[in-house]
C-alpha cells in the first residue's frame, strides 16, 4: 500500500462521526430511559460516554429515529406521562468503535435513515422534543 493511502486510512479512522437515539427523560430521576426497556438508564450528562460490547443502535438521521423510535407525543404533549418527556440524544463515536450496519448505506424512499451499532458513544447534545427545547 502507498504511504499516502495509509495516512488517508490512519486518518478515517480518527474520524469522529455522528448517529441519534431517542430515550425518556424523567425528572424525578434525572435519568435517560430506554424506550424498549426502562431497567437500561443513563445520566443526562453531556460527554456521558455509553458502551456495550454487544452494541449500541444508533440511526443516522435525526428524521429517521423521530419517525421510528419516537412516541408521538411531541403532537401531543399533553399525553406524556406526567414527570416524563422525550429526548432527541445527539451522540458522536469513533469510526474505530463501529461494529455492524453501515452508517453511509443509501436508505429506501420511504426511509429517512438506516440504523446501525457501536461499542461505544459520546453523548454531545440532547433536544427535550417534548417541550421543544434544547438542553445541551
Amino acid at each position: 500500500m502507498k504511504p499516502k493511502a495509509k495516512c488517508l486510512i490512519a486518518l478515517l479512522e480518527t474520524v469522529s462521526r455522528e448517529g441519534y437515539k431517542i430515550m425518556t427523560y424523567a425528572a424525578d430521576t434525572g435519568k435517560l430511559y430506554s424506550m424498549a426497556d426502562r431497567r437500561i438508564s443513563i445520566p443526562l450528562k453531556k460527554g456521558f460516554v455509553l458502551s456495550s460490547k454487544s452494541g449500541i443502535w444508533l440511526g443516522s438521521t435525526k428524521k429517521y429515529v423521530q419517525d421510528y423510535y419516537g412516541s408521538g407525543y411531541e403532537e401531543e404533549p399533553e399525553e406524556m406521562p406526567e414527570g416524563e418527556s422525550e429526548m432527541l440524544l445527539t451522540f458522536s463515536y469513533n469510526i474505530k468503535e463501529f461494529l455492524e450496519g453501515n452508517p453511509n448505506e443509501k436508505p429506501s424512499r420511504q426511509d429517512a435513515g438506516v440504523e446501525f451499532s457501536v461499542e461505544k458513544a459520546n453523548l454531545i447534545h440532547a433536544y427535550n422534543i417534548t417541550n421543544k427545547k434544547k438542553v445541551f
